[in-house]
């Protein structure tokens, strides 16, 4: 609206600055390669509040598909009642960011997935934990709202229903971009062109 030129002008001189900050441009070209390969990229944009010796600013990083769980049968992940991001995490690592955790189990019933590499096995031992960021959506009348607990076994690191917040974004939706290639019916993922061409690559190799 005429109203909101000056914020779109202001929002014009941001971003780019956002995203220079975040060396934005390494991460789409990786993304790029992910999208055409296996189908899939995902990005998010949360709030990292270490940046700028603790002011906090946006924060624009990948997400690996293979541990990013909506709900299986839908296309549009902001329809999910749930979201789980998964990663493995140093345990030393994990109680020297949160001393609550000394002398606790940090086993979970979550495996992230790995890819099928030389070293694909190295983190599945006991020094690494399984972190999992869930983000949950709740509805007060017709406004969604989005919310957000971090934890590793049995132990809720942040919550913000605990912490009595009213959700973690304004907008009520996911802080996830899905980028897909060839989109995939009832599925967040899409296929790759190694997908599109893996079976007449073996019939070429057959033949």
């Amino acid at each position: 609206e005429k109203a909101d030129e000056k914020t779109a002008s202001i929002l014009t001189s941001i971003v780019p600055v956002v995203l220079e900050e975040n060396g934005f441009e390494d991460t789409y070209d990786k993304q790029a390669w992910e999208k055409n390969k296996n189908g899939t990229a995902i990005h998010a944009i949360t709030w990292d509040k270490n940046k700028h010796n603790g002011l906090g600013d946006v924060k624009v990083s990948a997400v690996d598909p293979l541990n990013f769980y909506p709900e299986p049968g839908i296309s549009d992940i902001q329809k999910s009642k749930n979201i789980f991001v998964l990663q493995w995490v140093d345990k030393e690592d994990l109680k020297g960011m949160y001393p609550q955790l000394e002398g606790e189990a940090l086993e979970s019933g979550f495996t992230p997935e790995r890819y099928q590499t030389e070293d694909s096995g190295t983190r599945e031992n006991s020094r690494y934990a399984v972190v999992v960021d869930w983000y949950y959506k709740k509805y007060n009348g017709p406004r969604a709202t989005v919310h957000y607990c971090k934890f590793v076994g049995t132990n809720v690191l942040f919550s913000t229903e605990d912490m009595g917040m009213d959700g973690i974004y304004d907008d009520g939706e996911y802080p996830f971009v899905v980028d897909v290639l060839f989109p995939i019916k009832d599925s967040f993922a899409g296929r790759g062109y190694i997908d599109i061409g893996r079976n007449a690559q073996e019939s070429i190799d057959l033949l």
